[in-house]
């Protein structure tokens, strides 16, 4: 061996054993010295590029790297440590072609297959995410890390049940891993089990008090809870600890946003905006910055910056390329149910005097509202926005069978087994009161309004309405939880289009079949609540109580209110948002003629 070889090597083992003891900076002149002395050695460039990344010298780590890679271009350890220097300065697209080389040239290199999976996932192919990381997991089963984020990919994707999955596997492996702990409280959040969300993020506060992820999901929580005081206070602490997380500030700014203080908010979305973010955190900076801006009224400014943030959201969350159209196509087979065989299978059904009564209407006619204010009333408990009916569909749908063929001649024995699958999951989330009338809250239940009938002959219906332009513009403006049904709401023209597929199915279902219902106007609600309430009460058959026209206090002692109303529903009743869409007329423009039949059916002047 010559000279030069012994002692490279010799500096490489000293260097080797300084990194594994964190004794960094001795690593790096370890292997800077070995660099110098031999400029031809590959391992030695790779080495160093390691080592520069942990001390956070991305662009050093880049060089190194790249110095090893023009020695070896088949090196594929070499590619995926460039891969890792590239990542880390957000040089998305470049990491992944990276990642690709070194997988290309090492099928199995199971590091390279995940933080492929982690750029894909930042860069918002979901898709591709998804693939990398089972693949990552076929390789290497006990991968805790890509469990974890694909779990995170499924709870963003709304898809609770797969995430969980999941988890469970992840969590048998490293039961005390906070980033875990993180995602399963997020999973029971969207549950609606916001105190065991609450207790698991503590629980992965104490067992990492440093990391920023438990403090910045527990921050988020309390902001959303009302906990204003220790949300900023838990914030703080974050900040102090990683003053450039994009999580906690967005949590600061939306904090700051709650307590009317927008132009501070805008100034933390402006610097986030700025820098690259991963899709969905760069559509919720987005979104937030276009709700702020609609508020101080410039809606010039509001506008484009809610089109990109939606677009954005819909990279980072959407796997059916359709948009909303697949959800459409759903509502319009449902639809089909109403037919003149099932009105006449309804006329001798006897009446279902304990049916819950449904609260339903398009998303954001205020339907938030009117269940805290039901919710107050002491013989009323209100089961808020969950999957109830949605598993007695699920019941119901055979593959090669028409449900609209099917629901007429369903028998007693087959209601009553249905029932009781909807009142088994009721019981998931409620604890059912006998005497109170339970009102089940989910606004786009109104598709499913021939199924319900013919399980609950006879059931009463609340139908919400809103001036259907201003009702459009709010659903674009929401930064919804991600479902296929709230897919539909990533640009202007399909919310429309969902907006005519749904009220179309309304006016079908009341021309066909028998619908028991009270409809009430969001307008008439907020100009004169009492009135609306009386009507309201009378209709459910119930004596009047003030305590409804105190629905703000009793709205603050509920658990967390999961959805985009949580910070308003806490607020006095307030008039700016009724027609509002009038400041954004000129993009109304070319969708007015499909919306103008519904202004004119629900009375209202364009």
């Amino acid at each position: 061996m010559a000279k030069s070889s012994v002692l490279t090597h010799g500096k490489k083992q000293k260097g080797d054993r300084a990194a594994q003891d964190g004794l960094l900076d001795e690593a790096r002149t370890c292997f800077l010295g070995v660099c110098k002395t031999d400029p031809a050695d590959v391992e030695a460039w790779v080495k160093l590029s390691l080592v520069e990344k942990r001390l956070g010298n991305f662009a050093a780590a880049e060089s190194s790297a790249s110095r090893a890679l023009r020695l070896n271009p088949q090196l594929s350890y070499a590619h995926h440590v460039y891969g890792v220097a590239l990542h880390s300065q957000g040089k998305l697209a470049e990491a992944i072609q990276a990642y690709r080389k070194a997988i290309a040239f090492q099928a199995n290199l199971v590091d390279a297959h995940y933080l492929l999976g982690c750029a894909w996932q930042e860069s918002g192919d979901i898709p591709l995410a998804l693939g990398a990381f089972k693949k990552t997991l076929g390789l290497n089963p006990s991968h805790v890390d890509a469990m974890g984020n694909l779990a995170g990919l499924y709870i963003d994707l709304g898809e609770i049940g797969e995430a969980n999955v999941w988890l469970d596997r992840a969590l048998s492996i490293q039961p005390g891993n906070p980033f875990l702990l993180c995602n399963r409280a997020n999973a029971l959040r969207l549950e609606g089990k916001n105190e065991e969300a609450m207790q698991m993020v503590r629980n992965a506060r104490r067992l990492a008090p440093a990391a920023v992820a438990p403090i910045s999901l527990l921050a988020g929580m309390q902001e959303k809870n009302g906990q204003i005081d220790e949300a900023e206070q838990l914030i703080r602490q974050g900040l102090a600890l990683a003053p450039g997380d994009p999580l906690l500030r967005l949590t600061m700014a939306q904090l700051a946003r709650r307590m009317k203080r927008n132009e501070e908010a805008v100034a933390i979305l402006e610097k986030l905006a700025a820098e690259t973010l991963p899709a969905g955190i760069e559509g919720d900076v987005l979104i937030l910055l276009g709700q702020i801006h609609d508020q101080l009224d410039r809606p010039d400014v509001a506008f484009p910056l809610i089109c990109r943030g939606k677009q954005r959201r819909q990279q980072a969350t959407v796997l059916n390329p359709d948009g909303g159209a697949s959800y459409r196509n759903y509502l319009q087979q449902l639809g089909m149910c109403a037919t003149p065989e099932l009105a006449d299978s309804l006329v001798c059904a006897n009446i279902d005097e304990s049916a819950p009564v449904f609260l339903i209407g398009f998303p954001r006619s205020g339907t938030t509202l009117l269940d805290q204010i039901l919710d107050a009333h002491p013989a009323v408990q209100v089961m808020e926005e969950r999957p109830a009916v949605s598993r007695m569909l699920a019941a119901l749908f055979e593959p090669e069978e028409s449900l609209a063929e099917r629901l007429p001649s369903i028998s007693p024995e087959e209601v009553e087994a249905l029932k009781r699958i909807y009142y088994a999951e009721a019981r998931n989330h409620v604890e059912l009161q006998t005497g109170q009338i339970l009102v089940d809250k989910l606004p786009l239940n109104l598709a499913a309004i021939p199924i319900i009938v013919r399980i609950f002959p006879g059931a009463r219906f609340i139908l919400a309405i809103r001036h259907p332009c201003d009702t459009i513009l709010s659903c674009l403006m929401q930064n919804f939880a991600v479902n296929d049904a709230m897919a539909c709401f990533y640009t202007l023209e399909d919310t429309v289009d969902t907006y005519v597929t749904v009220m179309s199915q309304w006016q079908k279902f009341t021309n066909t079949i028998p619908v028991n219902y009270h409809q009430i106007r969001y307008e008439d609600l907020i100009s004169d609540l009492e009135a609306s309430c009386r009507g309201l009460l009378s209709y459910l058959g119930l004596g009047w109580d003030p305590s409804v026209l105190n629905h703000v206090e009793h709205a603050k002692s509920r658990p967390a209110i999961n959805t985009p109303s949580y910070h308003q529903v806490t607020q006095p009743i307030y008039s700016h948002a009724r027609n509002r869409w009038r400041r954004y007329e000129k993009e109304f423009a070319q969708q007015l003629p499909k919306l103008q039949p519904f202004i004119d059916y629900f009375g209202y002047e364009e």
